[in-house]
């Protein structure tokens, strides 16, 4: 004790070390980060548990509500949900906050498609379809796709009103 009383700096860094030492495992304990949580969603969806996979991307969202992939994450699990109310609004959040991503943008106009379909809106999906196709090009062979998927969706639904 005599050293660290001689040495003030010393005394200072000992104390510094110290205190790092006994807060540090309870700040680890807490802290979860947006990344993070929407990982271990992603994880949890990738192993078929939709529940838990919703509830730690919604921790991500409250975290980090401007997150464009959290949000379309949460779109994905909603589709999975068979919610696509509020997939829809949730995959229209993410373009809102990222529109015209090269990486991004595909895969959430995609998933945007599909909840428009599985609402039945088909009317509407004609019109987001076409809308796509003049803002990004999209070619007859993919929107032959897109209508072929959307037959299959139709022919599994009783209660579609275009087969």
């Amino acid at each position: 004790m005599a050293i660290l009383q001689s040495n003030p700096f010393r005394a200072k860094l000992t104390t510094a070390v110290l205190g790092a030492a006994l807060c540090l495992p309870l700040m680890l304990s807490g802290c979860q980060t947006a990344a993070n949580l929407r990982e271990e969603g992603r994880l949890a969806l990738n192993r078929g548990q939709v529940d838990t996979a919703h509830d730690l991307t919604q921790q991500a969202l409250d975290k980090d509500p401007a997150s464009p992939w959290t949000q379309y994450q949460l779109g994905v699990i909603y589709l999975e949900m068979d919610k696509p109310l509020q997939a829809q609004y949730a995959l229209e959040k993410a373009l809102a906050i990222r529109p015209n991503d090269r990486e991004f943008t595909p895969q959430t106009l995609d998933a945007l498609a599909e909840s428009l379909l599985r609402q039945d809106r088909i009317p509407n999906l004609l019109e987001f379809l076409d809308k796509q196709v003049k803002t990004y090009g999209t070619t007859r062979e993919q929107l032959a796709a897109i209508a072929v998927a959307a037959r299959g969706w139709a022919a599994m639904n009783p209660v579609a009103f275009m087969r």
